[in-house]
């Protein structure tokens, strides 16, 4: 199977490609900055290109059976526009041309859904990313809504706070408010392990859970 990756060379990006490749799996990474991967694998391609790009995106889609879109806030999205939603709005579009059914992808717990209840931590942090990251917000809150909103087996991750510590080899699963969540924090070795493990796991199809350590 061939995945393909977008957000391939960011830390837990590229723990996500060293990881795929070394369980035998042909990635293909679309990158604005190829020069950022430094993995060098005969079943690795790359593909330059804008997210904006439909083309490009097209091209990074056409042998894929599943995607796997990794994005977070970042400065250049503070202006105007929501940039986050046309990069996924192009993905999905891509997926339906090319009939790729499978798309793993990340957010955060701003993004409400139906099996959250009250929790105040969740409540303060939702605050909080509206107040400091500004345009951010519609950014992810709009792209979970077009995603939820597609025909592809769609599964979102939630996460917190990510930290560079070694994985513990475990994660939690959950929801606001279920109790399960309670360490609001999130190794990327973990991380990683979970993307990877949606590719033959169903019972996140269609969901967006919460993952944690």
């Amino acid at each position: 199977m061939n995945i393909t990756i977008f957000g391939g060379t960011g830390k837990t990006g590229q723990l996500v490609v060293r990881k795929a490749l070394n369980k035998g799996y042909s990635v293909t990474v679309f990158a604005r900055s190829p020069s950022k991967i430094s993995i060098v694998h005969d079943k690795l391609k790359i593909v330059k290109g804008e997210i904006n790009d439909y083309q490009a995106v097209g091209d990074a889609q056409k042998q894929a059976g599943i995607v796997i879109r990794m994005r977070g806030p970042v400065s250049a999205d503070k202006g105007k526009g929501l940039p986050i939603m046309a990069g996924f709005y192009n993905i999905l579009k891509a997926m339906n041309e090319y009939k790729v059914n499978r798309l793993i992808a990340t957010s955060t717990p701003s993004f409400k859904i139906e099996d959250d209840q009250f929790q105040f931590s969740f409540v303060l942090a939702r605050l909080m990313v509206k107040t400091v990251m500004n345009n951010a917000y519609p950014n992810i809150v709009q792209s979970a809504h077009l995603i939820c909103n597609s025909k592809v087996n769609w599964t979102i991750v939630r996460l917190p706070m990510l930290s560079d510590k070694p994985g513990l080899g475990r994660v939690v699963t959950g929801y606001r408010g279920d109790g399960m969540i309670k360490l609001f924090s999130l190794r990327r070795d973990d991380l990683a392990d979970f993307l990877l493990s949606q590719i033959d796991d169903t019972r996140f199809i269609r969901k967006a859970p919460i993952v944690s350590n």
